[in-house]
Protein backbone atom coordinates (compact mmCIF):
# COMPACT_ATOMS: atom_id res chain seq x y z
CA UNK A 1 0.00 0.00 0.00
CA UNK A 2 1.47 3.84 -0.80
CA UNK A 3 1.16 5.98 2.33
CA UNK A 4 1.77 9.77 2.41
CA UNK A 5 3.86 11.32 4.84
CA UNK A 6 5.34 14.41 5.85
CA UNK A 7 9.39 14.96 6.60
CA UNK A 8 10.54 17.91 8.95
CA UNK A 9 13.39 19.60 7.54
CA UNK A 10 13.95 22.83 9.80
CA UNK A 11 11.35 25.00 9.24
CA UNK A 12 9.90 23.10 6.12
CA UNK A 13 7.57 20.21 5.57
CA UNK A 14 8.07 17.67 2.66
CA UNK A 15 5.47 15.46 1.58
CA UNK A 16 6.05 12.40 -0.03
CA UNK A 17 5.15 8.49 -0.45
CA UNK A 18 6.29 5.42 0.46
CA UNK A 19 5.62 2.44 -0.17
CA UNK A 20 7.06 -1.36 -0.79
CA UNK A 21 10.51 -3.56 0.31
CA UNK A 22 14.22 -3.59 -0.82
CA UNK A 23 16.82 -1.38 -1.55
CA UNK A 24 15.59 2.67 -1.30
CA UNK A 25 14.96 4.23 -4.63
CA UNK A 26 14.31 7.65 -4.59
CA UNK A 27 11.82 9.14 -7.67
CA UNK A 28 11.83 12.75 -8.53
CA UNK A 29 9.23 14.30 -10.42
CA UNK A 30 9.06 16.56 -13.56
CA UNK A 31 7.45 20.21 -13.56
CA UNK A 32 4.80 21.57 -12.92
CA UNK A 33 3.62 17.73 -11.12
CA UNK A 34 3.65 16.52 -7.55
CA UNK A 35 4.63 12.61 -6.32
CA UNK A 36 1.06 11.51 -8.13
CA UNK A 37 2.50 11.62 -11.20
CA UNK A 38 4.45 8.74 -9.94
CA UNK A 39 1.79 6.27 -8.95
CA UNK A 40 1.32 3.92 -11.51
CA UNK A 41 5.24 3.45 -10.97
CA UNK A 42 5.36 3.26 -7.53
CA UNK A 43 2.92 0.63 -7.56
CA UNK A 44 4.89 -1.22 -10.26
CA UNK A 45 8.50 -0.85 -8.53
CA UNK A 46 7.44 -1.31 -5.16
CA UNK A 47 7.68 -4.85 -5.96
CA UNK A 48 11.83 -4.71 -5.83
CA UNK A 49 12.08 -1.43 -4.06
CA UNK A 50 11.57 1.05 -1.21
CA UNK A 51 10.17 3.59 -3.31
CA UNK A 52 10.54 7.18 -2.10
CA UNK A 53 8.57 9.56 -3.85
CA UNK A 54 9.08 13.19 -2.52
CA UNK A 55 7.20 16.20 -3.75
CA UNK A 56 9.93 19.01 -4.56
CA UNK A 57 9.94 21.68 -2.86
CA UNK A 58 7.45 24.09 -3.87
CA UNK A 59 4.88 21.77 -5.91
CA UNK A 60 2.65 19.27 -4.37
CA UNK A 61 2.06 19.49 -0.26
CA UNK A 62 5.76 20.49 0.23
CA UNK A 63 6.61 23.85 1.29
CA UNK A 64 9.45 25.95 -1.18
CA UNK A 65 12.71 26.64 -0.44
CA UNK A 66 13.28 30.14 1.11
CA UNK A 67 15.13 31.12 -1.49
CA UNK A 68 14.41 33.83 -4.32
CA UNK A 69 15.58 31.99 -6.58
CA UNK A 70 16.71 28.27 -6.43
CA UNK A 71 18.75 26.21 -8.53
CA UNK A 72 19.32 22.57 -9.20
CA UNK A 73 21.90 22.24 -6.92
CA UNK A 74 19.83 23.98 -4.24
CA UNK A 75 17.36 21.08 -5.24
CA UNK A 76 19.85 18.81 -4.89
CA UNK A 77 20.23 20.04 -1.58
CA UNK A 78 17.65 19.87 -0.25
CA UNK A 79 16.59 16.52 -1.50
CA UNK A 80 19.73 15.34 0.64
CA UNK A 81 18.48 17.00 3.57
CA UNK A 82 15.24 15.11 3.33
CA UNK A 83 16.83 12.11 2.97
CA UNK A 84 19.31 13.01 6.17
CA UNK A 85 15.75 13.75 7.79
CA UNK A 86 14.45 9.95 7.16
CA UNK A 87 17.31 8.40 7.33
CA UNK A 88 18.02 7.78 3.97
CA UNK A 89 22.10 7.92 3.26
CA UNK A 90 22.23 6.26 0.17
CA UNK A 91 19.63 4.85 -2.42
CA UNK A 92 19.20 4.83 -6.22
CA UNK A 93 18.01 7.37 -8.28
CA UNK A 94 15.45 7.78 -11.28
CA UNK A 95 13.77 11.53 -11.97
CA UNK A 96 12.00 12.72 -15.50
CA UNK A 97 12.67 15.82 -16.84
CA UNK A 98 12.74 19.01 -14.18
CA UNK A 99 13.43 15.46 -11.76
CA UNK A 100 15.92 14.72 -14.45
CA UNK A 101 18.18 17.70 -13.52
CA UNK A 102 17.90 17.23 -10.21
CA UNK A 103 18.59 12.83 -10.02
CA UNK A 104 22.12 14.12 -12.65
CA UNK A 105 23.28 16.73 -10.08
CA UNK A 106 22.54 14.52 -6.99
CA UNK A 107 24.99 12.13 -8.78
CA UNK A 108 27.50 15.31 -9.82
CA UNK A 109 27.42 16.87 -5.91
CA UNK A 110 26.74 13.99 -3.84
CA UNK A 111 28.42 10.92 -5.70
CA UNK A 112 28.77 9.07 -2.25
CA UNK A 113 25.14 9.09 -1.36
CA UNK A 114 23.82 7.59 -4.78
CA UNK A 115 24.03 4.23 -5.92
CA UNK A 116 22.84 4.53 -9.47
CA UNK A 117 20.90 7.48 -10.93
CA UNK A 118 18.76 7.32 -13.90
CA UNK A 119 17.87 11.05 -15.89
CA UNK A 120 15.18 10.31 -18.33
CA UNK A 121 14.79 13.71 -20.46
CA UNK A 122 17.84 16.08 -20.22
CA UNK A 123 17.46 18.99 -21.86
CA UNK A 124 20.60 20.66 -23.24
CA UNK A 125 19.78 24.07 -24.80
CA UNK A 126 22.10 26.72 -25.73
CA UNK A 127 22.23 30.25 -24.61
CA UNK A 128 19.69 31.90 -27.25
CA UNK A 129 17.24 28.60 -26.24
CA UNK A 130 17.48 29.13 -22.98
CA UNK A 131 16.64 32.96 -22.66
CA UNK A 132 13.51 31.80 -24.88
CA UNK A 133 12.64 29.66 -22.41
CA UNK A 134 12.87 31.91 -19.42
CA UNK A 135 11.38 34.66 -20.84
CA UNK A 136 8.10 33.00 -22.00
CA UNK A 137 7.91 29.38 -20.87
CA UNK A 138 6.72 30.41 -17.18
CA UNK A 139 3.97 33.26 -17.04
CA UNK A 140 2.09 33.74 -14.01
CA UNK A 141 -0.70 32.33 -12.58
CA UNK A 142 -2.68 35.53 -10.86
CA UNK A 143 -6.63 34.52 -9.69
CA UNK A 144 -8.99 37.48 -11.65
CA UNK A 145 -12.79 37.66 -10.33
CA UNK A 146 -14.17 36.78 -13.51
CA UNK A 147 -12.28 33.51 -13.97
CA UNK A 148 -10.46 34.31 -17.24
CA UNK A 149 -7.21 32.59 -15.18
CA UNK A 150 -8.63 29.13 -15.04
CA UNK A 151 -9.66 28.95 -18.79
CA UNK A 152 -5.99 30.37 -19.89
CA UNK A 153 -4.46 27.52 -17.56
CA UNK A 154 -6.63 25.18 -18.67
CA UNK A 155 -5.34 25.26 -22.63
CA UNK A 156 -1.88 26.14 -20.78
CA UNK A 157 -2.21 22.08 -20.04
CA UNK A 158 -3.24 21.11 -23.27
CA UNK A 159 -1.57 23.25 -25.41
CA UNK A 160 1.99 21.31 -24.44
CA UNK A 161 0.68 18.02 -25.88
CA UNK A 162 0.38 20.14 -28.99
CA UNK A 163 3.83 21.90 -29.35
CA UNK A 164 6.94 22.09 -27.76
CA UNK A 165 7.79 24.80 -25.97
CA UNK A 166 4.19 24.64 -25.84
CA UNK A 167 3.60 28.85 -26.25
CA UNK A 168 5.16 28.88 -30.52
CA UNK A 169 1.90 27.29 -32.11
CA UNK A 170 3.65 26.41 -35.25
CA UNK A 171 4.22 23.71 -37.65
CA UNK A 172 8.00 23.49 -36.89
CA UNK A 173 7.29 22.89 -32.91
CA UNK A 174 4.26 20.49 -33.41
CA UNK A 175 4.34 17.51 -31.49
CA UNK A 176 2.78 13.66 -32.40
CA UNK A 177 1.13 13.06 -29.02
CA UNK A 178 -2.01 11.91 -27.53
CA UNK A 179 -3.72 15.15 -26.26
CA UNK A 180 -4.47 14.97 -22.78
CA UNK A 181 -8.10 13.14 -22.20
CA UNK A 182 -10.23 15.70 -19.72
CA UNK A 183 -9.05 13.45 -16.56
CA UNK A 184 -5.51 13.58 -17.32
CA UNK A 185 -4.90 17.52 -18.28
CA UNK A 186 -7.46 18.31 -14.49
CA UNK A 187 -4.85 16.15 -12.71
CA UNK A 188 -1.58 18.47 -14.25
CA UNK A 189 -4.00 21.56 -13.95
CA UNK A 190 -4.47 20.83 -10.42
CA UNK A 191 -0.79 20.10 -9.40
CA UNK A 192 -0.49 23.48 -10.84
CA UNK A 193 -3.58 25.41 -9.59
CA UNK A 194 -2.54 23.74 -5.89
CA UNK A 195 0.45 25.58 -5.98
CA UNK A 196 0.16 28.83 -7.61
CA UNK A 197 3.17 31.04 -9.00
CA UNK A 198 5.45 28.71 -6.94
CA UNK A 199 5.17 26.29 -9.97
CA UNK A 200 7.24 28.88 -11.66
CA UNK A 201 10.59 28.14 -9.54
CA UNK A 202 11.51 24.27 -10.18
CA UNK A 203 11.03 25.29 -13.90
CA UNK A 204 12.99 28.19 -13.56
CA UNK A 205 15.69 26.32 -12.53
CA UNK A 206 15.99 23.46 -14.99
CA UNK A 207 16.17 25.75 -17.77
CA UNK A 208 19.11 28.08 -16.28
CA UNK A 209 21.10 25.10 -14.96
CA UNK A 210 24.46 24.30 -16.73
CA UNK A 211 24.03 20.92 -17.72
CA UNK A 212 27.45 20.87 -19.20
CA UNK A 213 28.92 20.93 -15.43
CA UNK A 214 27.01 17.23 -14.52
CA UNK A 215 30.04 16.27 -17.24
CA UNK A 216 32.78 18.02 -15.47
CA UNK A 217 34.82 15.31 -13.40
CA UNK A 218 33.26 11.93 -12.00
CA UNK A 219 30.18 11.72 -10.94
CA UNK A 220 28.05 8.40 -9.37
CA UNK A 221 26.64 6.06 -12.13
CA UNK A 222 24.78 8.02 -14.00
CA UNK A 223 22.38 6.60 -17.26
CA UNK A 224 21.29 10.06 -19.37
CA UNK A 225 18.24 8.17 -21.45
CA UNK A 226 15.27 9.79 -23.48
CA UNK A 227 12.73 8.27 -25.77
CA UNK A 228 10.14 9.29 -28.68
CA UNK A 229 8.02 10.82 -28.78
CA UNK A 230 9.67 13.03 -26.01
CA UNK A 231 11.19 15.78 -27.76
CA UNK A 232 14.01 15.77 -25.57
CA UNK A 233 14.65 12.57 -27.46
CA UNK A 234 16.70 14.79 -29.73
CA UNK A 235 19.12 16.50 -27.15
CA UNK A 236 20.76 13.17 -26.83
CA UNK A 237 22.71 13.95 -30.12
CA UNK A 238 23.65 17.49 -28.10
CA UNK A 239 25.23 16.22 -24.93
CA UNK A 240 29.50 16.42 -24.37
CA UNK A 241 31.31 13.63 -24.62
CA UNK A 242 30.66 11.62 -21.14
CA UNK A 243 33.17 10.45 -18.73
CA UNK A 244 33.17 6.69 -18.26
CA UNK A 245 30.54 6.85 -15.50
CA UNK A 246 27.70 8.59 -17.47
CA UNK A 247 26.32 5.81 -19.84
CA UNK A 248 23.18 6.97 -22.74
CA UNK A 249 20.62 5.08 -23.60
CA UNK A 250 18.55 5.75 -26.79
CA UNK A 251 14.82 4.08 -25.92
CA UNK A 252 12.50 2.75 -28.34
CA UNK A 253 9.77 4.17 -27.26
CA UNK A 254 8.58 5.41 -23.00
CA UNK A 255 8.11 1.93 -22.16
CA UNK A 256 11.27 0.71 -23.21
CA UNK A 257 13.18 3.61 -21.90
CA UNK A 258 11.32 2.62 -18.65
CA UNK A 259 11.91 -0.93 -18.60
CA UNK A 260 16.19 0.28 -19.49
CA UNK A 261 15.93 2.01 -16.22
CA UNK A 262 14.36 -0.58 -14.09
CA UNK A 263 16.98 -3.12 -15.14
CA UNK A 264 19.84 -0.71 -14.52
CA UNK A 265 18.33 0.36 -10.87
CA UNK A 266 17.79 -3.44 -10.22
CA UNK A 267 21.50 -3.88 -10.55
CA UNK A 268 22.76 -1.25 -8.20
CA UNK A 269 24.18 -2.02 -5.09
CA UNK A 270 21.61 -1.97 -1.94
CA UNK A 271 22.20 1.29 -0.18
CA UNK A 272 19.96 0.49 3.02
CA UNK A 273 17.58 1.96 4.94
CA UNK A 274 15.25 1.96 7.41
CA UNK A 275 12.78 5.13 7.08
CA UNK A 276 11.98 7.09 10.24
CA UNK A 277 8.65 8.21 9.36
CA UNK A 278 8.20 10.15 12.28
CA UNK A 279 5.91 13.28 12.51
CA UNK A 280 7.98 15.90 14.20
CA UNK A 281 6.89 20.12 14.18
CA UNK A 282 8.57 22.20 12.19
CA UNK A 283 11.11 25.09 13.35
CA UNK A 284 9.22 28.43 13.79
CA UNK A 285 6.04 27.01 15.49
CA UNK A 286 2.88 27.29 13.59
CA UNK A 287 -0.22 24.79 12.10
CA UNK A 288 1.64 21.32 10.88
CA UNK A 289 0.26 19.06 8.23
CA UNK A 290 0.58 15.31 9.31
CA UNK A 291 -0.83 12.13 8.05
CA UNK A 292 -2.49 9.48 10.74
CA UNK A 293 -3.26 6.27 9.13
CA UNK A 294 -6.65 4.89 9.97
CA UNK A 295 -8.61 1.63 9.12
CA UNK A 296 -7.63 0.77 5.36
CA UNK A 297 -6.66 4.64 4.56
CA UNK A 298 -5.26 8.05 5.85
CA UNK A 299 -6.76 10.97 7.45
CA UNK A 300 -4.79 14.32 6.63
CA UNK A 301 -4.83 16.99 9.36
CA UNK A 302 -3.40 20.37 10.42
CA UNK A 303 -2.32 20.68 14.00
CA UNK A 304 -0.74 23.47 16.47
CA UNK A 305 1.33 23.76 19.25
CA UNK A 306 0.02 22.55 22.63
CA UNK A 307 -1.25 26.32 23.93
CA UNK A 308 -2.22 24.23 27.37
CA UNK A 309 -5.82 24.14 26.55
CA UNK A 310 -8.24 21.38 25.55
CA UNK A 311 -7.98 20.63 22.01
CA UNK A 312 -10.34 22.49 19.18
CA UNK A 313 -11.03 19.64 16.78
CA UNK A 314 -11.99 22.24 13.54
CA UNK A 315 -13.91 20.64 10.76
CA UNK A 316 -14.22 21.99 7.22
CA UNK A 317 -17.30 22.35 5.09
CA UNK A 318 -18.45 19.18 3.57
CA UNK A 319 -17.00 19.30 -0.10
CA UNK A 320 -14.01 21.39 0.63
CA UNK A 321 -11.10 20.97 3.15
CA UNK A 322 -9.11 22.39 5.88
CA UNK A 323 -7.12 24.10 2.91
CA UNK A 324 -10.24 26.83 2.71
CA UNK A 325 -9.85 27.43 6.36
CA UNK A 326 -6.21 28.41 6.05
CA UNK A 327 -6.50 32.05 7.66
CA UNK A 328 -9.02 30.67 10.50
CA UNK A 329 -6.65 27.50 11.33
CA UNK A 330 -3.70 29.91 11.51
CA UNK A 331 -5.77 32.79 13.94
CA UNK A 332 -7.14 30.00 16.22
CA UNK A 333 -3.99 28.18 16.57
CA UNK A 334 -2.51 31.32 18.31
CA UNK A 335 -4.64 30.49 21.34
CA UNK A 336 -6.16 26.99 20.50
CA UNK A 337 -4.30 23.49 20.42
CA UNK A 338 -5.58 23.09 17.43
CA UNK A 339 -6.44 19.81 15.18
CA UNK A 340 -7.80 19.83 11.80
CA UNK A 341 -8.69 16.91 9.79
CA UNK A 342 -9.73 16.74 5.99
CA UNK A 343 -12.70 14.71 5.89
CA UNK A 344 -12.27 11.56 4.58
CA UNK A 345 -12.27 11.60 0.75
CA UNK A 346 -12.03 15.29 0.79
CA UNK A 347 -8.15 17.48 0.68
CA UNK A 348 -5.50 14.69 1.12
CA UNK A 349 -7.08 12.39 3.02
CA UNK A 350 -7.94 8.89 1.78
CA UNK A 351 -11.41 7.71 1.02
CA UNK A 352 -12.20 4.69 3.83
CA UNK A 353 -13.73 1.58 3.30
CA UNK A 354 -17.43 3.15 4.45
CA UNK A 355 -17.10 5.23 1.79
CA UNK A 356 -18.98 8.69 1.97
CA UNK A 357 -21.22 7.96 4.54
CA UNK A 358 -21.45 10.03 7.65
CA UNK A 359 -20.99 7.11 9.99
CA UNK A 360 -18.04 6.17 7.96
CA UNK A 361 -16.94 9.51 8.30
CA UNK A 362 -16.98 10.10 11.82
CA UNK A 363 -15.84 6.57 12.73
CA UNK A 364 -12.64 7.39 10.46
CA UNK A 365 -12.68 10.88 12.37
CA UNK A 366 -12.82 9.56 15.99
CA UNK A 367 -9.85 6.82 14.94
CA UNK A 368 -7.65 9.48 13.78
CA UNK A 369 -8.24 12.07 16.83
CA UNK A 370 -7.81 8.64 18.73
CA UNK A 371 -4.10 8.34 17.44
CA UNK A 372 -3.22 12.16 18.03
CA UNK A 373 -4.71 13.03 21.60
CA UNK A 374 -6.30 10.85 24.37
CA UNK A 375 -8.11 14.22 25.91
CA UNK A 376 -10.78 15.67 26.13
CA UNK A 377 -12.24 18.33 22.94
CA UNK A 378 -13.90 21.19 21.90
CA UNK A 379 -15.98 21.02 18.15
CA UNK A 380 -15.82 23.84 15.55
CA UNK A 381 -17.98 22.74 12.67
CA UNK A 382 -18.18 24.47 10.00
CA UNK A 383 -21.35 24.56 7.38
CA UNK A 384 -22.98 21.22 6.55
CA UNK A 385 -20.08 19.62 8.95
CA UNK A 386 -22.62 20.19 11.85
CA UNK A 387 -24.11 16.77 10.93
CA UNK A 388 -20.55 15.03 11.00
CA UNK A 389 -19.78 17.05 14.54
CA UNK A 390 -22.78 15.57 15.91
CA UNK A 391 -22.29 12.03 14.80
CA UNK A 392 -18.34 12.98 16.05
CA UNK A 393 -19.58 13.84 19.19
CA UNK A 394 -21.91 10.75 19.86
CA UNK A 395 -18.74 8.44 19.39
CA UNK A 396 -16.46 10.40 21.58
CA UNK A 397 -19.03 10.88 24.23
CA UNK A 398 -17.95 12.92 27.30
CA UNK A 399 -14.93 13.68 25.89
CA UNK A 400 -16.56 16.69 24.00
CA UNK A 401 -16.74 19.72 25.68
CA UNK A 402 -18.23 22.22 23.95
CA UNK A 403 -19.34 22.39 19.65
CA UNK A 404 -20.08 25.18 18.02
CA UNK A 405 -21.31 25.61 14.51
CA UNK A 406 -20.40 28.23 12.38
CA UNK A 407 -22.43 28.77 9.44
CA UNK A 408 -24.81 25.75 9.68
CA UNK A 409 -27.68 27.21 7.35
CA UNK A 410 -30.21 24.50 7.80
CA UNK A 411 -32.56 25.20 5.08
CA UNK A 412 -36.14 24.95 4.52
CA UNK A 413 -39.12 25.27 2.12
CA UNK A 414 -36.01 24.33 -0.39
CA UNK A 415 -37.01 21.21 -2.26
CA UNK A 416 -33.99 21.94 -5.09
CA UNK A 417 -31.29 22.71 -2.41
CA UNK A 418 -30.01 19.07 -2.42
CA UNK A 419 -29.94 18.33 -5.99
CA UNK A 420 -28.56 22.43 -6.92
CA UNK A 421 -26.33 23.02 -4.45
CA UNK A 422 -23.14 21.02 -5.68
CA UNK A 423 -22.29 21.97 -9.32
CA UNK A 424 -21.60 18.31 -11.94
CA UNK A 425 -17.61 19.46 -11.80
CA UNK A 426 -16.86 16.19 -14.18
CA UNK A 427 -13.91 17.19 -16.24
CA UNK A 428 -14.93 18.25 -20.15
CA UNK A 429 -12.94 18.43 -22.72
CA UNK A 430 -13.27 22.45 -23.32
CA UNK A 431 -12.66 23.19 -19.30
CA UNK A 432 -16.12 24.08 -18.31
CA UNK A 433 -16.35 22.43 -15.47
CA UNK A 434 -13.32 24.85 -14.22
CA UNK A 435 -15.92 28.18 -14.78
CA UNK A 436 -18.49 25.84 -13.41
CA UNK A 437 -17.09 25.75 -10.40
CA UNK A 438 -15.41 29.26 -10.03
CA UNK A 439 -19.25 30.27 -10.34
CA UNK A 440 -20.07 28.36 -7.47
CA UNK A 441 -16.97 29.77 -5.10
CA UNK A 442 -18.26 33.78 -5.96
CA UNK A 443 -21.93 32.40 -5.74
CA UNK A 444 -21.53 31.29 -2.35
CA UNK A 445 -20.38 35.08 -1.32
CA UNK A 446 -23.09 36.93 -3.14
CA UNK A 447 -26.06 34.81 -2.73
CA UNK A 448 -28.36 32.05 -0.65
CA UNK A 449 -28.45 29.88 -2.24
CA UNK A 450 -25.80 30.95 -4.30
CA UNK A 451 -27.50 29.28 -7.24
CA UNK A 452 -30.59 31.44 -6.97
CA UNK A 453 -29.36 34.77 -8.37
CA UNK A 454 -32.29 37.20 -7.83
CA UNK A 455 -32.44 40.54 -6.00
CA UNK A 456 -34.36 38.47 -3.00
CA UNK A 457 -31.46 36.17 -2.70
CA UNK A 458 -28.86 38.68 -2.12
CA UNK A 459 -27.17 38.56 0.58
CA UNK A 460 -24.51 40.92 2.58
CA UNK A 461 -20.94 40.28 1.82
CA UNK A 462 -17.26 39.96 3.75
CA UNK A 463 -15.43 42.26 1.51
CA UNK A 464 -12.60 39.33 2.47
CA UNK A 465 -14.80 36.57 0.76
CA UNK A 466 -14.86 38.39 -2.87
CA UNK A 467 -10.99 38.41 -2.97
CA UNK A 468 -10.03 36.10 -6.12
CA UNK A 469 -7.03 34.75 -4.62
CA UNK A 470 -9.60 33.72 -1.19
CA UNK A 471 -11.49 32.28 -4.49
CA UNK A 472 -9.05 30.34 -5.65
CA UNK A 473 -8.55 28.52 -2.77
CA UNK A 474 -11.92 27.62 -2.25
CA UNK A 475 -12.38 26.36 -5.68
CA UNK A 476 -9.15 23.80 -5.24
CA UNK A 477 -10.40 22.87 -2.21
CA UNK A 478 -13.92 21.87 -4.21
CA UNK A 479 -12.26 20.59 -6.89
CA UNK A 480 -9.73 18.08 -4.39
CA UNK A 481 -12.87 16.53 -2.71
CA UNK A 482 -14.02 13.23 -4.54
CA UNK A 483 -17.52 12.60 -5.69
CA UNK A 484 -18.07 10.46 -2.15
CA UNK A 485 -19.07 14.58 -0.38
CA UNK A 486 -22.09 14.09 -2.67
CA UNK A 487 -23.05 11.50 -0.45
CA UNK A 488 -21.91 12.46 2.80
CA UNK A 489 -23.61 15.94 1.63
CA UNK A 490 -27.19 14.09 1.33
CA UNK A 491 -27.01 12.08 5.00
CA UNK A 492 -25.86 15.57 6.33
CA UNK A 493 -29.01 17.14 5.26
CA UNK A 494 -30.91 14.71 6.87
CA UNK A 495 -29.44 14.73 9.70
CA UNK A 496 -29.70 18.44 11.19
CA UNK A 497 -27.76 19.46 13.97
CA UNK A 498 -29.38 18.22 17.80
CA UNK A 499 -29.49 19.84 20.83
CA UNK A 500 -27.70 17.26 22.65
CA UNK A 501 -26.36 19.22 25.19
CA UNK A 502 -25.90 22.50 26.65
CA UNK A 503 -22.91 23.20 25.18
CA UNK A 504 -24.23 23.56 21.88
CA UNK A 505 -23.64 26.99 20.87
CA UNK A 506 -24.32 28.35 16.90
CA UNK A 507 -22.68 31.58 15.37
CA UNK A 508 -24.46 32.83 12.09
CA UNK A 509 -24.20 35.99 9.96
CA UNK A 510 -26.95 38.58 11.12
CA UNK A 511 -29.08 38.44 7.57
CA UNK A 512 -30.01 35.00 8.59
CA UNK A 513 -32.39 36.20 10.87
CA UNK A 514 -36.09 35.94 9.75
CA UNK A 515 -34.61 34.36 6.32
CA UNK A 516 -37.64 33.11 4.54
CA UNK A 517 -35.71 29.85 3.60
CA UNK A 518 -33.83 29.33 7.00
CA UNK A 519 -34.59 27.67 10.13
CA UNK A 520 -33.35 29.79 12.59
CA UNK A 521 -31.76 28.05 16.07
CA UNK A 522 -32.64 29.67 19.19
CA UNK A 523 -30.14 32.19 20.87
CA UNK A 524 -27.48 32.13 17.87
CA UNK A 525 -24.64 34.76 17.87
CA UNK A 526 -25.39 36.80 15.06
CA UNK A 527 -21.97 38.67 13.81
CA UNK A 528 -22.55 41.03 10.97
CA UNK A 529 -20.96 39.77 7.39
CA UNK A 530 -20.03 42.96 6.17
CA UNK A 531 -17.45 43.61 8.27
CA UNK A 532 -14.05 41.81 7.57
CA UNK A 533 -13.13 39.89 10.73
CA UNK A 534 -16.18 39.48 11.93
CA UNK A 535 -16.86 36.13 11.90
CA UNK A 536 -13.77 34.82 13.37
CA UNK A 537 -14.30 37.92 16.66
CA UNK A 538 -17.89 35.59 17.33
CA UNK A 539 -16.12 32.55 17.04
CA UNK A 540 -13.62 32.93 19.87
CA UNK A 541 -16.14 35.15 21.61
CA UNK A 542 -17.87 32.02 22.08
CA UNK A 543 -15.13 29.55 22.36
CA UNK A 544 -13.46 31.16 25.11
Amino acid sequence: MIRCRYATVGARQVHYRLAGNGPPLVLVHQSPRSSAEYLPLIEAWSTYFTVIAPDTPGNGLSDPLPLEDPTIPDYAEALAAFLDAIGVSRAAFYGFHTGAATAACMARLFPERVTQAVANGFAMMGEEERADFLAHYLPEILPSWDGAHLAWAWARIREQTLFFPWYKAEAGTRMIYDVYGPGDAHEQLMDMLAVGNDYRAPYRAAFAFDKKTVFEGATAPLTIMAAPPDPLYAHLDRLPEPPETITVYRGRDREDALAKALEILRAAEDGGAEIDTAFRFPDGGGLARRYVDVAGSQIHLRCGPDRGRRPLVVLHDIGFSGRALAEELAELAETHTVIAPDLPAHGASGVTGAGGSLGGTGAALAEALDAVTADGVDILAFGHSAAVAGDLGDRLGPRVGRTVLADALLPQGRDDYQERYFPDLTPQAAGGHLLAGWRFVRGRALFWPWYDERAAAVIPTDRAALEPARLQEELIAHLQAAPEHRALFTEALAAPPRDTHDRLRWVLPAWTKGHDGLTQPEAPRLYESTKPGARMAALKDVLM
